[in-house]
């Protein structure tokens, strides 16, 4: 029983994260663009507003401005919508490898709250059957991994198929084969796997599996 409440706290933990990451993020590219936007609206169209609406205030330009730039982000969000869908996800792709990818800092941090809200809101896509420990990158130094499959190579050994994420930004990983006899099961969740990944170790659990 104990469990499972420690088990909802984490999904609970990681759903947090998958909202507030995206929505953050979301909140600071529009304000972004909407200032963007502001400062390409010709003076004398703010100007010209002032003057037909007859607004009495010191702060009246920056007021206009302010407007405006909004009302410019949210056709510049209409049309591009309309582009999408006349386009497509493909072509979304495209410009997702080459360019959100390659923007230094900021496509670090699309990568990571793009896998964080496939892994947490995608749990039926999920390809990670448990948590286990191994040894990598040598012998003595041990690291966690996500089982996604076993085999069995032709002289009967067992191996697992381990996905090894990087911490703490998960947008990369090694894929290992490893003996079966070589790997030490743990009683973590997925959840728990990905929260201990993604914090760097600071909201890992205290029991050492090693």
């Amino acid at each position: 029983m104990k469990d499972l409440k420690e088990n909802k706290k984490n999904r609970f933990f990681l759903k947090g994260i998958a909202f507030i990451l995206p929505v953050f993020l979301t909140c600071w590219i529009l304000y972004s663009i909407m200032i963007f936007m502001s400062n390409l609206v010709p003076s004398w169209i703010v100007l010209s507003l002032i003057s037909l609406i007859d607004i009495q205030s010191e702060s009246a330009e920056n007021i206009v401005t302010t407007i405006l730039g909004f009302i410019l982000t949210l056709l510049l969000i209409q049309l591009s919508g309309m582009v999408f869908s006349v386009i497509g996800k493909k072509f979304f792709d495209k410009i997702e490898d080459r360019f959100l990818f390659k923007i230094p800092i900021f496509s670090t941090i699309y990568k990571t709250i793009k896998q964080i809200v496939d892994t947490v809101s995608n749990p039926d896509k999920n390809s990670f059957k448990k948590v286990v420990m191994v040894e990598f990158p040598r012998k003595g130094v041990w690291t966690i991994g996500f089982v996604t499959g076993e085999s069995v190579d032709k002289n009967n050994n067992e191996y697992y198929h381990i996905i090894v994420p990087t911490t703490p930004n998960p947008t990369s990983a090694y894929l290992l084969f490893v003996l079966k006899d070589d790997v030490k099961d743990t009683d973590l969740t997925i959840d728990e796997g990905i929260k201990t990944i993604i914090s760097g170790g600071v909201l890992s659990s205290k029991k050492n599996y090693i």
